[in-house]
């Protein structure tokens, strides 16, 4: 398995203290046939086993970044306000992913996701190209062209200063993916990098 942390040190560390709350947004992230809702649960169900209050947020049907602010202060806010761990299941990046795919431009789409609640971590699961195609096939949900806009919003979350852990699935499983997951939820929720 691959797993590359994009920021670290006292980069790391400003992310977190920057935002001032007591919980922590942790989004997963990939292109369809990765397994994000199944690493999503399992990362609740190892987080809830060590005793940290986890709150799952599933991803809107309406991609706009519009539904991601309500649901950011409908849902989210308060959750992080109680100390949560809030787990999404897709947010920022399926947004701008989703954005991009209808011919908004980057930097447009990327200017108006800074109104959203901010991840202090983005997990992006990512697979080897025909990994994704058999994984994705009996769902009809894959394209080459999403995977590379999934890679191009995760380079631009990082030039934005937002930490993405990046976990190739190929060759892992879904729960391997998600205990990797939940060791670094762990140290950014105990404020180590």
């Amino acid at each position: 398995m691959t797993v590359r942390p994009s920021i670290t040190g006292e980069q790391a560390g400003a992310c977190v203290d920057r935002r001032g709350r007591q919980g922590r947004l942790i989004a997963v992230e990939g292109p369809g046939g990765v397994g994000a809702s199944t690493v999503t649960a399992l990362i609740a169900e190892l987080l809830r086993a060590q005793g940290v209050p986890v709150l799952v947020a599933q991803k809107s049907a309406d991609a706009s970044l519009g539904a991601l602010a309500r649901q950011g202060a409908e849902t989210i806010r308060p959750a992080l306000d109680r100390g949560d761990v809030v787990l999404c299941d897709r947010y920022i990046v399926s947004s701008l992913v989703a954005q991009r795919m209808d011919g908004s431009e980057q930097e447009f789409v990327g200017g108006l996701q800074q109104r959203v609640v901010q991840p202090d971590l983005v997990i992006m699961i990512t697979a080897l190209p025909d990994v994704l195609a058999e994984r994705a096939t009996a769902r009809g949900a894959h394209s080459s062209m999403e995977c590379a806009r999934f890679a191009e919003a995760g380079r631009f979350l990082r030039s934005q200063g937002v930490r993405v852990l990046d976990v190739d699935a190929s060759h892992v499983d879904a729960a391997e993916v998600a205990r990797t997951a939940a060791v670094a939820i762990t140290r950014i929720a105990k404020g180590r990098r």
